[in-house]
C-alpha cells in the first residue's frame, strides 16, 4: 500500500519512455502497483544522447540507479563554448567533480538507448509494475471510484481500473487531446540534426571529455561523448521552413553541409558521419492546465521545451520525483495530489522553459551582438559561470 495509505493505491501511465519509466519506478517506491502502457512492440531504443544535470541525476541514484548508469554514461569534465566562425573557446564551464561536489550528484551525457535499457531493467526487476507493450491508450473514463483506462493492442482490446492516469505519451500526447486541448505543438523554425560517432574516428576536440558548444548567427552544434566513452553525439541545429512530425527522418544532408562550411575543423566531424538523422523542433508555451481530475500530463506531454538548455529530459525526471511525493502524502483523494503534483511542477517547468527559449536566442547571435557576448562570457569566471545554473541544478524532490 502506499506509504500514507491514502486514496491512491494503482497508477496506469501512458507512455514508456524516460519520463513515463521513471514515474513507475518512483510511484512503485512510494507503495503503489503501476501499469504502463506503449504502443511501442519493443520500446523503441533509438535516438542519440542525453545529458543528465545533478537535478536529474540526483533523482535517478535516489532511485537505486547510480550503478547502472556509471557503466553506460559519461562524467564530462567541462563544458566548453567555442565562436563558430573562428573555432575559438570562449568559456569554459567545470563539471566532473566540480559539479558533483557543488550539487552532490553527477553531470552525465548518456545514449539515449542505454539509458532507456537502465530504466526498462529496473521495471523489469520491479514486482509492482507491468509494463503492456504494443499497447496504445485509447480513452478513459473517470468515475467517483477511479479511472477505466481503455487502450488498443494486437491481441484485443484493454480495459484496466485504476485510482488515476498519468500522460507522459510526448510531445504529440493523444491524452492532452482527450482532456480538450487539441492545438498542435508550436513549431519553432529549426531543424536538430544528429549523429553518432565511434570515438577513434574523430579528431581532437571532438574526441575530449567535454561538452563542446560551437555557436553561430541562427545556428549551433554541440557534441559530447556517450556509450561510456566509446562514441561522440554530435547535434546540429539550424533554421528550417518546415516543421514535421517525426524523431527519426532523412533529409537531404546539403543544407546542413553547407551552412556550417566556413566553420573550421567542422568539416573533420562531418567526414566521419556515416548517416544523420533529424526532427523538427516544437514547443509549446506554458500556461493552460496538465489534467483534470484522475488525470495528469507529465514531461513534454505537459511542457515540451526547445532542447537548448538540455534539461527536456531532465525535467521529466523531476516531474516523476514530485508525482510520486504528492501522490503519497496526500490523503484528500487523487485529484488533490494531482494538482498538488501540477501547482508544484509548473512554475520551475515554465522558468526552464522560457530560459531555454532565451539561450537560444543568445547562442544565435549575429555581429556586433555575438561579439559582445563572447566579450561577456570570456571574462566572467568559473565561480560565476558555475553560479549561474545553480537554481536548477541545486534543484532536489524533497526541497520542492
Amino acid at each position: 500500500m502506499p506509504e500514507t495509505g491514502n486514496q491512491i493505491s494503482h497508477a496506469v501511465i501512458a507512455g514508456a519512455g524516460i519520463g513515463g519509466l521513471t514515474a513507475a519506478l518512483a510511484l512503485a517506491k512510494k507503495g503503489l502497483t503501476v501499469t504502463i502502457l506503449e504502443k511501442s512492440d519493443p520500446v523503441r531504443t533509438d535516438g542519440a544522447g542525453i545529458q543528465l544535470s545533478p537535478n536529474a541525476s540526483h533523482v535517478l541514484h535516489a532511485l537505486g540507479l547510480a550503478d547502472a548508469l556509471a557503466a553506460v554514461a559519461c562524467t564530462p569534465d567541462a563544458v566548453i563554448v567555442r565562436n563558430g566562425a573562428s573555432a575559438k573557446e570562449i568559456a569554459r564551464i567545470p563539471l566532473g567533480e566540480t559539479i558533483s561536489a557543488r550539487h552532490g550528484a553527477p553531470y552525465l551525457t548518456v545514449h539515449r538507448a542505454d539509458l532507456q535499457s537502465v530504466l526498462i531493467d529496473a521495471v523489469g526487476n520491479e514486482s509492482a509494475i507491468t509494463l503492456r507493450l504494443g499497447a496504445e491508450l485509447s480513452g478513459y473514463e473517470e468515475t467517483e471510484a477511479g479511472v477505466t483506462v481503455t487502450a488498443s493492442a494486437s491481441t484485443g482490446g484493454i480495459r484496466e481500473q485504476a485510482d488515476i492516469l498519468i500522460a507522459a505519451d510526448g510531445l504529440w500526447s493523444n491524452t492532452r487531446g482527450f482532456l480538450g486541448d487539441e492545438s498542435p505543438p508550436r513549431f519553432t523554425n529549426f531543424r536538430a540534426w544528429r549523429a553518432l560517432v565511434p570515438i577513434e574516428r574523430l579528431p581532437h576536440p571532438f574526441s575530449s571529455n567535454t561538452i563542446n558548444a560551437w555557436l553561430g548567427p541562427s545556428a549551433h552544434f554541440i557534441h559530447y561523448p556517450v556509450s561510456d566513452g566509446k562514441a561522440v553525439n554530435l547535434v546540429a541545429v539550424l533554421p528550417a521552413v518546415k516543421g514535421e512530425r517525426g524523431w527519426n527522418m532523412e533529409h537531404d544532408t546539403a543544407p546542413l553541409k553547407e551552412n556550417y562550411r566556413d566553420w573550421p575543423g567542422l568539416d573533420e566531424a562531418f567526414a566521419a558521419v556515416d548517416q544523420w538523422r533529424s526532427w523538427s523542433i516544437f514547443d509549446r508555451s506554458p500556461g493552460g492546465d496538465w489534467g483534470r481530475g484522475r488525470v495528469t500530463l507529465l514531461g513534454d506531454a505537459a511542457h515540451p521545451m526547445v532542447p537548448f538548455l538540455a534539461q527536456g529530459g531532465a525535467m521529466a525526471i523531476e516531474d516523476a520525483a514530485i508525482l510520486a511525493d504528492a501522490v503519497s502524502h496526500e490523503p484528500t483523494g487523487p485529484a488533490a495530489a494531482l494538482k498538488d503534483y501540477e501547482g508544484r511542477r509548473r512554475p520551475r517547468a515554465s522558468r526552464v522553459q522560457w530560459t531555454a527559449t532565451r539561450n537560444g536566442m543568445t547562442f544565435h547571435l549575429a555581429p556586433p551582438l555575438s561579439t559582445a557576448r563572447d566579450v561577456v562570457l570570456s571574462r566572467m569566471s568559473a565561480e560565476r559561470l558555475l553560479a549561474g545554473f545553480d537554481w536548477l541544478y541545486s534543484w532536489r524532490a524533497d526541497q520542492s
